[in-house]
């Protein structure tokens, strides 16, 4: 039950944050990582 309560602020949140009058549009980019290291040194 109270785990529900914070999902339900993060969502309200979120709605606020997307439907506010001064929001501004943007893009977020992450890196990621997708090489491997190798299994024997030298």
């Amino acid at each position: 039950m109270l785990s529900n309560v914070a999902l339900a602020v993060r969502r309200s949140a979120r709605a606020v944050t997307l439907n506010h009058p001064n929001r501004m549009g943007c893009t977020v980019y992450r890196k990621v990582v997708t090489r491997t290291e190798p299994d024997s040194l030298g």
